[in-house]
């Protein structure tokens, strides 16, 4: 743990000095200036509370299902949520009676205020953002750990360092549920026991959100002046380098797309294949002078936008998969969608599912995505609406038994 620690004061010291110069380190450390006051402010109204750690967004929306089922279940416990990044802790739509809170770096002497603050029940960890000081000082204070939605990288338990502290933590855990089968044996072929595969969380949310979608005006607007509309989400520019040119090819179609980075910059370099095309940006505009438009592109220079117009596509393209690795593919699903997204997606099981399950295609050219909207207009390559609908249905059945599980561990801890 000693060089553990000489790293996590290295990269305090590393976002101290980048916090100067990037919009992004400033809010991690602004965000925390106060989170001594804020825990003890949380713990007066939710004491012994269970704590669920999400590293950012994403994380978060895969904890509401289990959020909404500890809260109707009757756990008499407060749920609280922590986040590492700004980007969850602004953006998170909580659940009503749920407080949030920045996690601390992660020092002996941070953890051991939160610890001693809070007395925690519980702590889950959501999918990954381990921090093994926090872990080790609530497995020594008995404090029940759990980790959802794990997706374990064989490379992880080979790093030097990481890999044996990681181990190490994962058999303080009291129960481990895995995305796959395949994971929970990886995790056990390391002698790692109280593994379970619970499935993921993130199709019953999906689900839910789609049922509970709200209209937006700007978004309907746009829409009913196109016979066909294609959404692309978390775009990068890597992405658009590829299907970009097919906006001149598909001359009839509107098209919506959400750059992952919303920074102008990066919304500039993302569009300059496209400049001679006019553009709406969503923050700049209203229903009137959508009306009035004939731009054929809505740029969703915004957060939070996103989930809605799938309701209103055709197809979709979701991006990270010629970066960083493959976003969230299940949301336009939700809505019925065949999606498409690029060939980095080895790492995400769901793509595998989806290519198996003809509800998505990963695409490498400007070709392959031609064909792709092209066999997704005719309803013979792909599965119906109904029927995709149906595939994310039995998905999200999957993780009620891992629900009812922790469940069922929270309230057998508060008993005894």
């Amino acid at each position: 743990m000693f060089l553990y620690r000489i790293l996590i004061a290295l990269m305090g010291l590393g976002i101290k000095v980048a916090s100067v110069f990037h919009p992004k380190a400033n809010k991690w450390r602004s965000g925390r200036r106060d989170w001594k006051c804020r825990i003890n402010a949380i713990s007066r109204t939710h004491p012994n509370p269970i704590i669920i750690h999400c590293a950012s967004l994403g994380e978060y929306e895969m904890a509401r299902p289990l959020v909404r089922f500890i809260q109707n279940e009757g756990v008499e416990k407060k749920v609280v949520v922590s986040f590492f990044s700004p980007s969850g802790f602004d953006h998170a739509k909580l659940e009503p009676g749920i407080e949030k809170f920045y996690l601390p770096l992660d020092t002996p002497s941070n953890m051991n205020y939160l610890m001693s603050n809070f007395n925690p029940s519980a702590i889950i960890f959501i999918k990954y953002d381990l921090w093994f000081t926090l872990i080790d000082l609530a497995h020594k204070a008995k404090c029940n750990l759990l980790l959802v939605n794990y997706r374990p990288k064989v490379e992880d338990f080979k790093r030097w360092i990481f890999g044996g502290l990681l181990i190490d933590s994962l058999k303080k855990f009291n129960s481990i549920y895995t995305l796959t089968s395949s994971y929970k044996s990886l995790l056990q072929n390391h002698g790692l026991k109280n593994i379970d595969t619970g499935g993921d969380t993130r199709y019953g949310n999906v689900l839910f959100n789609a049922e509970n979608i709200q209209n937006d005006p700007i978004i309907d607007e746009f829409c009913s002046k196109f016979s066909k509309i294609i959404v692309c989400g978390s775009i990068w520019k890597e992405d658009w380098e590829v299907i970009g040119k097919s906006v001149d090819r598909l001359n009839d179609w509107g098209w919506i797309i959400a750059p992952h980075d919303i920074e102008g910059g990066n919304i500039t370099r993302i569009f300059k294949l496209v400049e001679n095309h006019e553009f709406l940006y969503y923050t700049k505009t209203d229903t009137s002078s959508v009306h009035k438009s004939d731009a054929r592109i809505l740029v969703l220079n915004c957060i939070g936008k996103l989930f809605a117009s799938y309701s209103k596509g055709d197809v979709a393209y979701v991006g990270g998969g010629f970066k960083t690795g493959l976003h969230n593919i299940i949301e336009p699903a939700a809505f019925g969608l065949p999606v498409a997204f690029g060939p980095d997606y080895g790492k995400f099981p769901e793509a595998e599912e989806f290519i198996a399950q003809r509800i998505g295609e990963s695409i490498e050219t400007l070709e392959q995505f031609l064909l792709f909207t092209e066999r997704a207009l005719s309803n013979e390559t792909y599965r119906s609406a109904n029927e995709i609908k149906a595939f994310l249905s039995l998905k999200a059945g999957e993780s009620l038994e891992m629900k009812k599980s922790i469940v069922l561990q929270l309230k057998n801890q508060l008993v005894s």
